[in-house]
């Protein structure tokens, strides 16, 4: 993901604001990644799976 495809997906609103840190930026793309192979599963879920792999 580049800088300007992350600002594109934020609301103006909250542009201005402080920067998300970059495991939020990686749980985004990790995701993004899930939904593109069809895994639908509780966002709570999710993001421990992407704390583990942002861990390893």
């Amino acid at each position: 993901m580049t800088a300007e495809e992350f600002l594109r997906s934020r609301p103006l609103s909250r542009a201005y604001f402080r920067s998300p840190n970059s495991f939020f930026i990686y749980r985004q793309q990790f995701v993004k990644q899930l939904k593109l192979e069809n895994y639908n599963d509780q966002m709570v879920k999710v993001s421990k799976w992407a704390g583990i792999f942002w861990s390893n």
